[in-house]
């Protein structure tokens, strides 16, 4: 096959094609009718959402809203011997200054974990 006719051949499949993709988007497709009147239907009653505990302890420091377990350094809802090796890891760390919320956000967890137990 020489090259003309193989630029001619493919010029044609091109053609082809975007006349193919063209004449598909004048056509408007009519929306999913939702079949509400099934016989077999039966809507999940057993599970009652309000029975989870939120794992997030919140608390106010100069108007804002903080996370407890954020500021320690430990995943939400994480056990207290982990809440107080990163506190006290923590609390070596930081300067005076920053103390303060780290021991509003380590008192929010204690007064927490004494209110679930």
């Amino acid at each position: 096959m020489s090259a003309v006719k193989f630029l001619i051949f493919n010029a044609i499949i091109v053609t082809v094609l975007v006349a193919f993709f063209l004449s598909g988007k004048n056509k408007k497709l009519k929306p999913a009718k939702l079949n509400l009147k099934k016989a077999n239907f039966t809507p999940v009653t057993d599970v009652d959402i309000n029975d989870e505990e939120e794992l997030n302890v919140y608390f106010m420091h100069n108007g804002y809203m903080w996370d407890a377990f954020d500021i320690i350094g430990v995943p939400a809802g994480a056990p207290m011997s982990d809440v107080e090796m990163a506190y006290l890891k923590s609390r070596m760390r930081i300067d005076d200054e920053s103390k303060e919320i780290l021991e509003m956000a380590y008192s929010a967890i204690i007064e927490k974990e004494g209110q679930g137990s």
